[in-house]
């Protein structure tokens, strides 16, 4: 037990080594609620706002990135289609901004096959709440089910988006 602590402490005086200014604004976001992000001075920051989705696997390679680089994502306004893959990011990587919004269906513009496999590749990535819903609201299919704010953000840490 007190190695794992000590191995722990090791990397986590790493990380806040290698990347000090990161660390300063996580902490600030994740101690206060509701959050306050300044998008213009922050690097560390992803904002959605208005995504209307696309290829799943671009998405999966972008959400790669974004845990790779450990920015936070702010949803700030309609996410759709292969969008809504962002919410497979752990909770204190993301955030929810008054009138964000995430709008689901089934995968489609490829084989049927293909279409079946972005599908389940889709429900997999998202967290148990998120798959909860889905199937409360009918599951993917070709039509549109919206999830809004007010039910998003019983899951998710609410933020404001300010420019600086």
């Amino acid at each position: 037990m007190h190695f794992h602590y000590r191995l722990l402490k090791l990397v986590f005086s790493v990380f806040l080594a290698a990347a000090p200014a990161l660390a300063n604004a996580q902490a600030e976001l994740i101690a206060s609620a509701p959050t306050t992000v300044s998008v213009a001075s922050s690097a560390s920051v992803h904002v959605i706002a208005n995504d209307r989705g696309g290829n799943i696997v671009s998405y999966a390679h972008d959400l790669r990135r974004l845990r790779d680089q450990n920015k936070l994502v702010v949803f700030n306004g309609q996410c759709a289609s292969a969008c809504t893959m962002y919410l497979s990011l752990d909770a204190n990587r993301t955030c929810i901004a008054p009138g964000a919004s995430f709008v689901f269906h089934r995968a489609y513009g490829a084989s049927a096959d293909m279409n079946a496999w972005g599908t389940n590749f889709m429900i997999r990535q998202y967290p148990a709440w998120v798959r909860d819903w889905i199937a409360q609201n009918g599951g993917l299919t070709d039509r549109l089910i919206r999830m809004d704010y007010s039910y998003a953000a019983r899951y998710l840490r609410t933020c404001r988006v300010t420019s600086a």
